[in-house]
């Protein structure tokens, strides 16, 4: 018998001030198909590392499945995340 294999939870890093402004459309596009409980605006919320460090998101990270956190930018956005 085949085992099920879990899948990993998801958040988005984006700033809805970005590119343009385009990045607020990034933002609703994945809280669309996410959840806006996964979807974070770093223009709203500038501590990721905060986000990061909360319960549920640790608990996701460190489960078999892990997390994935995509990361919506350039080098800066992605620095920042990494950094925190």
């Amino acid at each position: 018998m085949a085992s099920k294999q879990q899948s990993a939870a998801c958040v988005v890093f984006s700033n809805s001030r970005s590119g343009g402004g385009k990045g607020g459309a990034v933002l609703k596009a994945f809280a669309a198909t996410l959840g806006a409980d996964r979807v974070f605006d770093l223009g709203a919320n500038p501590h990721p590392e905060e986000i990061l460090a909360g319960d549920d998101l640790v608990r996701e990270a460190t489960s078999d499945a892990g997390l994935r956190v995509i990361v919506c930018g350039g080098d800066g956005t992605m620095t920042w995340i990494m950094s925190a």
